[in-house]
């Protein structure tokens, strides 16, 4: 017995027009955005969710409201945040690594087991702590959800993360901007074992 997932990035934001490291701040769906997630919903049409679940940031919420067309609830958890950037946070992607170059460079150079545990910098989330409280969620989610289908909609760099954390690509593999706005992967769950079916709008970058 299986639980379906299929767990979506969010649409466009303004701080990602900006290349802005959002982290846990809050950031507004675009225009663009907006019409992004309008678009994926027709591809969504008949799997018929039995649940729906969010980051609790708005534009994961708003992202969510809208694949679903107001036919479930959205339930928001903050398991589902992106990672937290803490003094990194609102600063320019580009200004961030010229300002932490050697770090970012270090974290390039560590095993997968060195890198799991690593921080950028004081307070920034390590994958180690992402993990622990997604697989927390999908778990949970899965054991209330056996045999059914459900959305999840949350960030960027916690997917990415999540991906290479699984081994469907090594890390360094998927860096910033590798899951576009509405990419997605369908991820399968028995309760131990986790098997990504498909990937959508998912790509490597140098």
């Amino acid at each position: 017995m299986k639980t379906r997932f299929y767990i979506v990035r969010h649409g466009e934001t303004e701080a990602n027009v900006k290349d802005l490291i959002q982290g846990q701040l809050e950031s507004s769906l675009t225009k663009l955005g907006k019409m992004q997630a309008q678009d994926r919903a027709k591809d969504f049409t008949n799997l018929d969710f039995t649940a729906a679940y969010s980051s609790d940031l708005s534009r994961a919420k708003d992202t969510a409201k809208i694949l679903v067309a107001n036919s479930l609830e959205v339930i928001a958890d903050k398991r589902l945040r992106e990672r937290r950037y803490a003094d990194l946070e609102n600063m320019i992607v580009s200004e961030a690594k010229t300002q932490f170059a050697r770090r970012f460079a270090l974290r390039e150079s560590l095993s997968r087991d060195e890198r799991i545990k690593f921080r950028l910098t004081e307070g920034v989330e390590n994958d180690k702590e992402l993990m622990e409280r997604l697989t927390e969620f999908l778990v949970e989610k899965t054991e209330e959800h056996l045999n059914k289908k459900i959305l999840l909609v949350a960030h960027g760099d916690l997917l990415r993360s999540f991906l290479m954390w699984l081994g469907e690509y090594q890390y360094g593999e998927l860096r910033g901007g590798s899951i576009d706005n509405l990419g997605y992967f369908v991820l399968e769950n028995d309760g131990e074992n986790f098997e990504v079916l498909e990937t959508v709008g998912v790509k490597k970058k140098n």
